[in-house]
């Protein structure tokens, strides 16, 4: 029914999108009955700059509470969408019964990736390389975490309070009165469950986010705007120490916390390049930066660590849509191999920087056989050398440029360089690092 529903929809152009309106939701009248959603859905083009809200969310389980109990990323739930039933995954049908209860979706459209692209078909690859316009043009970004749980109460009043507390411009003594609430572990804790969904670690999010040009936060019933969150956030990750975290009986490597704010760094990157290296006509380095930034998020195909990033790099450059021979161009039916190494290789071409050589985790850690040893690759998850992006602030000769112009060719990378010392002896670290890379069950710490 699902390939009927398309075929009578067709994209007519590049720059055509589908988007839908939430008609109604029939409630149950006796139990057992299913909640019933009318969905209807028309094409429209994205240089006509049509009205509509993109959606933000994850097709798999919102939470870890909610993996438990048996919710994942299959299309179980039917709605019907133009006469047709199509199924959808069991968070998306969440979140469309929350807007037609909450009246955000009766006079608004929205462009929803799950029902507004044929998935498997053909028209993928080119509707993934439009999701940056999408984003960019809507006139707002939704983005849903999923249904409340028992902390979401507790922590949507905290931060309503003190994202008031900031915009207000409050008095130092009403600020500790919010603050002091972060003393108690029941508070942390409801702030860690919040920002432990599962949407804060799906790389999709961040140029959904970054590109928006608003966005409002939805969990069960509580609204947020996204400048709320990340205040929340940035403040979390600077002012909360370590030992608050555990007296709350909470590891700091289990919480995503952090998460909003770097978004919310990747943002002010965009700027800076618009206002100040755009003059200096440098090369954007934001796309290696965010892949570096964002390596431990997750997706559901190894692709995507790379393709969901690459929009940021074409809105910094102000690039038009890829041409499908590209490596910016999306490409789920070739190896992912491929994939990396065509970026690594527009990496090293187009910026005068090296920074992509000291994030290859070697062979012995790869997930993907036979890369090139010049080639990261992006699956595995870790942190090399500092996990830093900032180097171009250092200049250790002394204000000459850089000579770099990589040869590549059978996928073998030569460079010119000057050899300057030898090392002759390597020792162990005193101490772990905390600092590894995972794969299949193995850890390796960093040293020498």
């Amino acid at each position: 029914m699902a390939r009927s529903l398309y075929e009578h929809l067709p994209l007519t152009s590049p720059r055509s999108i589908r988007i839908l309106k939430l008609d109604s939701v029939s409630a149950p009248t006796y139990p057992g009955q299913e909640v019933e959603i009318q969905l209807s859905l028309r094409v429209v083009n994205l240089d006509d700059h049509p009205c509509y809200n993109a959606l933000s969310y994850t097709w798999g389980a919102p939470s870890r509470e909610a993996a438990a109990r048996g919710i994942d990323s299959t299309p179980t739930c039917p709605v019907n969408c133009n006469g047709d039933s199509i199924l959808v995954t069991q968070n998306l049908f969440d979140c469309l019964q929350q807007f037609t209860h909450g009246s955000r979706g009766n006079d608004m459209e929205f462009w929803i990736d799950a029902i507004c692209i044929h998935q498997g078909s053909e028209e993928q690859n080119q509707q993934v390389n439009l999701m940056a316009d999408i984003y960019r043009q809507a006139k707002k970004v939704t983005i849903w975490l999923g249904k409340a749980d028992e902390h979401t109460d507790r922590a949507c009043v905290f931060i309503e309070k003190f994202a008031r507390s900031c915009r207000e411009n409050a008095s130092e003594t009403n600020q500790e009165v919010v603050l002091d609430e972060l003393k108690q572990p029941t508070q942390l804790s409801a702030l860690a469950s919040f920002f432990n969904r599962t949407w804060f670690t799906r790389v999709w999010v961040v140029q959904e986010v970054v590109l928006s040009q608003a966005a409002t936060v939805i969990c069960g019933s509580c609204v947020f705007n996204w400048d709320d969150i990340t205040q929340v956030s940035h403040y979390l990750a600077t002012s909360v120490s370590k030992q608050e975290f555990h007296a709350a009986g909470l590891e700091l490597q289990e919480l995503q916390y952090k998460n909003p704010a770097k978004m919310a760094a990747v943002k002010r990157d965009l700027v800076k390049f618009a206002v100040v290296e755009k003059q200096l006509k440098r090369e954007s380095t934001i796309l290696l930066h965010s892949l570096i930034r964002f390596r431990n998020w997750d997706s559901f195909r190894e692709h995507d660590k790379v393709y969901a990033l690459l929009g940021i790099h074409k809105a910094a450059l102000k690039l038009e849509d890829a041409d499908p021979d590209s490596p910016l161009y999306p490409r789920y039916e070739q190896d992912v191999r491929r994939a990396y190494v065509g970026i690594a290789k527009y990496i090293l071409e187009n910026t005068s920087d090296l920074l992509l050589l000291a994030h290859v985790e070697g062979e012995d850690f790869q997930s993907i056989p036979s890369l090139p040893s010049w080639v990261p690759d992006w699956s595995v998850k870790g942190t090399l050398g500092l996990g830093i992006t900032g180097y171009e602030r250092f200049d250790a000769a002394a204000g000459t440029e850089a000579y770099v112009k990589p040869q590549i060719s059978n996928n073998i990378l030569t460079l010119r360089a000057a050899k300057l010392d030898t090392v002759i002896k390597i020792s162990s670290m005193r101490q772990k690092s905390s600092l590894t890379l995972k794969k299949s069950g193995k850890t390796s710490f960093g040293g020498a």
